[in-house]
């Protein structure tokens, strides 16, 4: 197997060569390992009538976001779409629908709408989500959608058959690029082949619990931890990646994201590999060893600490002039002349009120 069969999987390149170099030594297990990645997408084919129309729905549903990333409706007047088998793998109902899509006569105002309303109707979304987990069966599936699609579509004969299937991200990923649609915020790491600081925890192809490596004396708290400092971590040997790591090894990991929890601890997520996040439950005082990122004359902001806004300075320029002697500034200055002038002047006032009380005094003794 080789990088461009892994990019027609739709797989980043960037992914491709980490796996392609972690699975060297035995090629045979990197398609054991794709073959096992988690079928976080459901595609949902449905056929629905309602009112005069008929058609056919491809909905996806991203799991692993618990979002609905993508939604294709055709509906027509013409009954012929509902003769499309749903139970065919989607890519090929796809196919067909597309090859037959000006013989379906399809309303694509309808169209639209139709599939509008799967996007912005969020209790839709959120009991779907709840009926596909885990320990729920078809009943509970069909049951949802019986009762949901008449209520949703505001029409009480609406009917609906449906049936679904699994698929990894990459194939999801590898769908929309060829058909040249706006990759959903959910799939960006895909696209990016990076992750980036939010809000929101960050996701990957394979997420698993990682050991930090301990360092009491030269070591740093998660404090001190700004993205993409560099920090050690060990792979349990029961995760589903050993095999990709060395198990019980050092392994350097970039720092993506921190979340502080109750009672001083904190969720730290680091990445791995492209699309390979680890992450760990830490202290506020526990030291973990790690590798200090350069600034490179700018100032990262550290994960999870608000700072106040600084206050505006002025600028001060220094020049390279000299102060002369008796010099404070270039306009005012106090010579040695001025200095006496001054010294006289104080004397003589003091000297005229002493007269003038002495004047004072002798005026009043006359009198008395």
């Amino acid at each position: 197997m080789d990088i461009s069969e892994l990019e027609s999987r739709g797989i980043p390149r960037n992914i491709a060569e980490f796996l392609l170099e972690k699975f060297r030594e035995n090629p045979d297990r990197l398609l054991m390992f794709l073959n096992s990645l988690q079928k976080d997408i459901i595609v949902f084919k449905m056929k629905i009538s309602f009112s005069i129309y008929s058609g056919v729905v491809i909905l996806f549903l991203n799991k692993r976001s618990g979002s609905i990333d993508f939604v294709r409706a055709y509906f027509s007047t013409d009954p012929e779409i509902t003769k499309q088998n749903i139970e065919l793998p989607w890519k090929e109902l796809v196919k067909k629908i597309s090859e037959g899509y000006s013989s379906f006569r399809i309303d694509e105002d309808i169209s639209s709408r139709v599939q509008k309303l799967f996007y912005s109707d969020d209790n839709f979304r959120k009991s779907l989500l709840k009926v596909t987990e885990e320990g729920k069966t078809l009943i509970d599936i069909r049951r949802f959608l019986y009762t949901y699609i008449p209520f949703m579509f505001g029409d009480d004969r609406a009917v609906v058959r449906f049936s679904y299937e699994r698929i990894d991200l990459f194939e999801f990923y590898n769908f929309l690029k060829n058909l040249g649609i706006e990759i959903p915020k959910s799939l960006k790491f895909i696209e990016l082949g990076k992750f980036e600081a939010t809000e929101e925890e960050p996701k990957g192809i394979y997420e698993f619990e990682v050991q930090p490596v301990l360092a009491p004396i030269e070591g740093m708290t998660v404090g001190e931890m700004k993205q993409g400092d560099i920090v050690y971590v060990t792979v349990n040997p029961e995760q589903s990646t050993a095999e990709l790591f060395s198990v019980g090894k050092e392994e350097r990991s970039t720092v993506l994201f921190v979340k502080k929890l109750d009672f001083g601890r904190y969720l730290v997520y680091v990445e791995l590999g492209p699309g390979f996040i680890g992450k760990f439950i830490t202290k506020e005082d526990i030291k973990i060893k790690a590798e200090k990122t350069k600034s490179e004359g700018v100032v990262k902001e550290q994960l999870f600490v608000t700072t106040q806004p600084q206050q505006k300075q002025i600028p001060v320029e220094f020049t390279d002039q000299k102060i002369e002697e008796g010099k404070v500034s270039e306009g005012v200055s106090f010579g040695k002349d001025e200095g006496f002038g001054n010294k006289l002047i104080f004397w003589l006032v003091n000297i005229a009120i002493i007269a003038v009380g002495i004047a004072v005094v002798l005026i009043l003794l006359l009198f008395m």
